[in-house]
C-alpha cells in the first residue's frame, strides 16, 4: 500500500482534485480481492475456504480491515500491532488519512452510501455485520508501543462505545488475543518474545466449517480500559507507552500481559452439523509447562495455571445447516449442564456460563427436547 492508504482507498477526485466531496472508493482492497480472485482461478492446488489476512503495523490494521470488512472471502484474519479505529489515530494520521478519504467530520460516503470513517470502524463492522462476527480474529499489540499505541485495543470508538476488544467479546466473535509490555515490535523484557506459545487456530478453520467462539471466559486476562495508572502521563502519539526495556513502567492499567482464550479448544473433526442438532466437544488445554517468569506475569509457552473448570460463553459460528431463525429457542446439555437458550435477532445462539474442564466434553444443541 504505498500511498499509505491504510488498506482502503482515496477520494474519487485524487490525484487532480482533493478529498472534500465525492465518494471514497476502496480501491486498494479491490485491488488486493482481485489479486485474490486470480491466485485462486490460475493455482488449482490453493484452497479457497482457507485463504486469510495477516499483516503488522499499517499491515495489522489492514490483516484486521481486509479480513472484518471481506469477510465472506476468509476463514480467519490475523493482524498486530495495528489499529482498528480509524478515528482513535494518532493526530498526524488522521491528517494524513484526511487527504486520501476527507476529514472525519465530513465523512465522505463510501462506495455502499456508509460514511467512509464509520464504515472502516471494525467495532461497528463487528455489530453490524454476521460475516464480520463469523470470522476468527486474531491480534496482538504491546503496552509500550508508540507508533500505534495500546489504545488501538482498548479506547471506545465515538461510534459504537465499545473498544475492539470489548467489541470481540460483546458480538461473540472467535478470538484470541494477546497483549505484553513489548513495543511495536519489540518483545516484553520480561516475556520475551512469543510467549504465549504456538496454537495458532488457523489450522482448524475453513469458510465452509464450523466452530465456536468463546467469550466473557473466567480465564481471561484484564487489558485495562484504555485508562491510566499513574505511571506515565498522557501522550497524544504514545497514549501510557513507558520504555520498552524497563518491565513494569507503562502508564496502561489493567494486566500489564495477558491473553484471551489461549487455552479453550473446539475439536474440528468431531463436530456434527445437521438440521436438527450441533454438537461440539470443547475443553481447557491444561498443559504442563514452566510457570510465569515474574510475580504479576502470566506463564510463559501455553500451559494453563488457573482454576478449573473454566466459566465461559460458547458461540457457534460459520453453522452450515444447524441455522436457526430469530426468537427460535433451543434446548442444550454440556456434562452436567441443560438448559434452553433463544436465537438472537441474527439467529445467532450463545450459551452462557459453561463449566469447561480439562477433559473433553460434548456440548449438544437440538430443535426439540429428546
Amino acid at each position: 500500500d504505498p500511498d499509505n492508504t491504510y488498506w482502503w482507498g482515496y477520494s474519487e477526485n485524487l490525484p487532480q482534485g482533493s478529498a472534500t466531496s465525492g465518494v471514497v472508493p476502496n480501491y486498494t482492497q479491490r485491488r488486493a480481492l482481485h489479486l485474490l480472485e486470480w491466485v485462486l482461478k490460475n493455482y488449482p492446488g490453493a484452497d479457497g475456504e482457507r485463504v486469510w489476512t495477516d499483516g503488522s503495523s499499517m499491515g495489522g490494521a489492514g490483516g484486521k480491515t481486509l479480513g472484518l470488512l471481506n469477510a465472506r472471502h476468509f476463514s480467519y484474519a490475523r493482524g498486530v500491532y495495528g489499529q482498528a479505529i480509524p478515528r482513535n489515530h494518532r493526530s498526524s494520521r488522521v491528517s494524513q488519512l484526511s487527504g486520501h478519504w476527507g476529514t472525519p467530520e465530513l465523512n465522505l460516503s463510501s462506495p455502499n452510501g456508509m460514511g467512509v470513517w464509520d464504515y472502516m470502524d471494525l467495532t461497528r463492522a463487528l455489530e453490524n455485520d454476521a460475516d464480520a462476527r463469523n470470522l476468527f480474529v486474531q491480534t496482538k499489540h504491546g503496552k509500550d508501543a508508540g507508533t500505534i499505541h495500546f489504545g488501538a485495543m482498548v479506547i471506545a470508538s465515538a461510534l459504537t462505545g465499545s473498544s475492539f476488544y470489548q467489541a470481540l467479546q460483546n458480538q461473540h466473535t472467535g478470538h484470541f488475543v494477546v497483549w505484553d509490555e513489548g513495543g511495536h515490535g519489540s518483545s516484553d523484557p520480561v516475556m520475551g518474545k512469543n510467549w504465549w506459545g504456538d496454537w495458532n487456530p488457523v489450522n482448524d478453520l475453513r469458510r465452509n466449517a464450523p466452530f465456536v467462539a468463546f467469550s466473557d471466559g473466567l480465564a481471561d486476562d484484564n487489558p485495562g480500559d484504555g485508562q491510566g495508572n499513574g505511571k506515565q502521563n498522557w501522550s497524544s502519539t504514545a497514549g501510557y507507552a513507558g520504555t520498552v526495556s524497563v518491565s513494569g513502567d507503562t502508564g496502561w492499567n489493567g494486566d500489564v500481559a495477558g491473553t484471551r482464550n489461549r487455552d479453550l479448544r473446539w475439536s474440528l473433526e468431531e463436530i456434527v452439523d445437521t438440521q436438527q442438532t450441533f454438537t461440539v466437544p470443547l475443553r481447557v488445554d491444561a498443559q504442563s509447562g514452566s510457570g510465569p517468569p515474574k510475580a504479576g506475569y502470566p506463564p510463559k509457552d501455553g500451559p494453563y495455571l488457573g482454576s478449573i473448570p473454566v466459566i465461559v460463553n460458547v458461540t457457534p459460528r460459520r453453522v452450515q445447516l444447524f441455522k436457526c431463525l430469530p426468537g427460535e429457542t433451543i434446548y442444550w446439555s454440556f456434562a452436567t449442564q441443560s438448559g434452553q437458550a433463544v436465537a438472537n435477532q441474527w439467529g445467532e445462539i450463545t450459551i452462557t456460563q459453561l463449566a469447561v474442564t480439562e477433559s473433553w466434553q460434548t456440548l449438544e444443541l437440538v430443535r426439540a427436547l429428546p
